[in-house]
């Protein structure tokens, strides 16, 4: 980093240079100057102190030279002349340059010490590309400028936050105040009503005695319903063991009913199959009485010779004639079964109906004796839990008759401490009035504080 002093020995150290520079050069050309002085000189002198003669040639000559050395200084005092503007132009506008960059970055730091000090705070920093004294200033201003703006920032944040929670005590601090008056006065009729509640639990006491005595009559109106409630439980247990043995019976024979139903139905189907095979055997018989006859004609035809056909054609016939006879014989037996088949059918079916409604019925009995035993339980168990509870509560309202009576005691006890607490709720009630006070000078104070933050323009864009 190269700091203003460096600038300025780098400045100083060139201007030096240059003077050296020319110096040297005028050296150089007086020097010369004087040396070709020295050489006319020593030309021309020696032949005027001998006296001897001089030609013009030789007069003509030491002029030229004269005039060469008098053109020669004035060239080196041109030059010099020359070096010299420049070098002094250079130093100038080295010394314009480094003036200006000192002054600049100055200058705007000085504008904006005044605008932070006018209460402007900027946003946009300060911009500077030196490396020295005045940009370590520049970067120092922009991080006071910054830190500045962020302190007032939240100072301007929190005084909005401390006037916002001032009125707020303010308002919470009226309203305690209201409230702890009305809670006065609610003490003030808490303790009335204390003394009433004394009066109050003497003659509840009272009440309580004859309440025990109810209570006790009920516990034993509650144990002979206790005992009711067991035999009516020990009845319908027996009733419906009864129903259960019903139902089964009713069951097996609506079981058997139905055995014998199917089995019935049976009979017919397989009565029905011998009339099918009757029919045929009918068929087959006056098949063979039909083809009888036709042998006895063809034997009759035969004449001697078919005669033995025709006594075997004319038995063939007779016998055909007895299965006929027979068949009409088995269908009359036949349509007489199937005609009490079908009544026993009827009749089975008709039964069959019956007990499966006897068998609905007790059943539905038995589910309604059932659930009756549930009812007639639960019953029990609620009279048995009511007796219980009886006697428990007996106990209980001896133990509130008790605590009654200390209640009465407690409770006057109870009128000298609310008093007591009314008188505090009075000393919290100045309390909060001082607390009032003090928060509406707060309000006060973050009021001018705000007013004050107010005059300071901060740029919200800061840093960003």
């Amino acid at each position: 980093m190269k700091s203003l002093r460096g600038k300025l020995f780098v400045s100083f150290g060139l201007l030096i240079a240059l003077a050296l520079i020319i110096s040297a050069v005028n050296f150089i050309a007086i020097s010369s100057l004087n040396q070709n002085t020295e050489n006319l000189l020593s030309e021309t002198l020696p032949p005027l102190l001998e006296g001897g003669d001089v030609s013009s040639q030789s007069i003509k000559q030491i002029a030229e030279e004269s005039e060469s050395v008098i053109d020669f200084g004035q060239r080196s005092m041109a030059i010099s002349l020359i070096l010299g503007a420049a070098a002094l132009l250079i130093g100038i506008v080295l010394a314009w340059g480094s003036v200006r960059s000192i002054i600049r970055p100055l200058k705007e730091a000085a504008q904006r010490m005044n605008d932070m000090a006018a209460g402007r705070i900027h946003g946009e920093p300060l911009h500077s590309d030196a490396d020295d004294e005045v940009g370590q200033l520049v970067l120092a201003i922009n991080e006071m400028n910054e830190q500045i703006g962020s302190i007032f920032s939240r100072i301007k944040n929190v005084s909005g936050k401390v006037e916002e929670e001032s009125t707020v005590l303010h308002e919470q601090s009226g309203r305690v105040q209201q409230e702890t008056s009305q809670i006065a006065a609610m003490m003030e009729q808490m303790s009335a009503g204390a003394e009433e509640q004394a009066r109050s639990a003497t003659a509840l006491t009272e009440m309580f005695g004859k309440f025990v005595e109810d209570i006790s009559i009920a516990a034993m109106g509650g144990e002979d319903v206790r005992q009711g409630a067991a035999e009516m439980v020990s009845l319908t247990d027996e009733g419906e063991q009864e129903m259960k043995q019903s139902v089964e019976h009713m069951n097996t024979i609506y079981q058997n009913m139905t055995d014998a139903l199917q089995k019935v139905k049976g009979l017919d189907t397989r009565m029905k199959d011998i009339t099918e095979l009757v029919s045929i055997i009918r068929q087959v018989a006056e098949q063979t009485n039909l083809l009888a006859l036709n042998a006895a004609i063809e034997a009759a035809r035969a004449g001697e010779h078919g005669r033995g056909f025709a006594i075997v054609a004319d038995e063939v016939r007779k016998l055909a004639e007895q299965v006929a006879q027979s068949i009409t014989g088995i269908n009359s037996i036949i349509a007489s079964v199937q005609q009490e088949s079908a009544e026993v059918v009827v009749t089975l079916e008709g039964g069959y109906e019956l007990v499966a409604e006897g068998t609905n019925q007790i059943t539905g009995t038995g589910d309604k004796f059932t659930a009756m035993k549930e009812r007639i339980s639960q019953l029990s168990t609620h009279v048995a839990s009511i007796s219980d509870s009886l006697y428990v509560i007996m106990d209980h309202t001896a133990k509130v008759n008790q605590s009654i009576s200390s209640i009465a005691a407690v409770s006057q006890e109870s009128a000298a401490g609310i008093e007591e607490a009314a008188a505090s709720v009075q000393q919290t009630n100045q309390s909060v009035e001082a607390i009032s006070s003090i928060a509406a000078q707060l309000d006060e104070h973050a009021n001018e504080l705000g007013d004050s933050m107010k005059q300071f323009q901060i740029d919200e864009n800061r840093g960003q």
